[in-house]
């Protein structure tokens, strides 16, 4: 007689694969997934999504422990790593892993939503809105700390009011902005560059002063980084991917054992 036992969601046993105790080889319950993959009302194609995401977790073993092993590649990533399968498509089967109960999905911390709680009252996004009308309708800039450069730069120095200011410590999007001297003259603006690392060598007492000044209003209490992902040094290439695809939304930090 056949063995008809059921888990209480209507399941066969031997698809719960993840209710199992313990850690687990993660092809090895690829394999077993695959073979209970009409159990589970899964195709080829939202398989092949789940062995990219498993790939992103560096260990051979999958931690027992329910949301356990989590990975963080974007979608880009991700669609990379299948051989460029449109993003749409990914979405897709994303969506079919995720009804399926094998995989739970938490998008990065949205940006805007972040600043917000922080305490910024108005918010802008710089991939998808015009920043010189968005900063303009608001009144204009009096200050502007750039850290970004290239277009971003160009449409935030134009959003400047009258002797305004700006401070660029770096560029990020990886080109440098060319300013227009007579731009400078005709509004009274004033444009200031920091390399804090510069200060080691030409005044280093400046630099280390102000470390222990940070570190002392840390110690207080009165500075709260925040820090988005912490990660171990085995998946330090994942902590990149976090910040090239801008998916943190603050410090990402690599522990190093030992």
């Amino acid at each position: 007689m056949q063995d008809t036992s059921r888990h209480p969601v209507g399941r066969p046993l031997s698809a719960c694969l993840t209710s199992q105790v313990g850690s687990h080889d993660k092809w090895a319950l690829l394999r077993d997934l695959t073979i209970a993959a009409e159990d589970f009302g899964l195709g080829h194609r939202p398989l092949s999504v789940l062995k990219a995401l498993l790939s992103f977790w560096p260990e051979r073993e999958l931690p027992g422990a329910p949301g356990g092993a989590i990975v963080f590649p974007s979608n880009r990533a991700l669609s990379e790593r299948l051989s460029g399968m449109p993003e749409s498509t990914l979405r897709r089967h994303l969506a079919a892993l995720t009804a399926s109960g094998i995989v739970r999905r938490h998008d990065s911390a949205n940006g805007k939503r972040f600043a917000r709680r922080a305490g910024a009252d108005h918010l802008i996004d710089a991939r998808e809105a015009d920043i010189r009308a968005e900063v303009k309708a608001l009144g204009g800039a009096d200050v502007v700390y750039d850290a970004v450069g290239g277009d971003q730069f160009d449409a935030a120095f134009r959003a400047c009011n009258p002797e305004a200011r700006i401070l660029t410590i770096g560029f990020a999007s990886g080109t440098v902005p060319q300013i227009k001297a007579n731009h400078l003259l005709v509004k009274n603006l004033t444009v200031m560059g920091l390399y804090w690392g510069g200060y080691l060598k030409f005044h280093p007492e400046a630099l280390t002063g102000s470390l222990a000044q940070l570190f002392a209003w840390h110690a207080e209490g009165k500075l709260h980084p925040h820090v988005s992902h912490v990660l171990p040094l085995s998946r330090v290439a994942e902590g990149l991917e976090l910040l090239r695809s801008r998916a943190s939304t603050g410090k990402v930090v690599i522990e190093i054992p030992g």
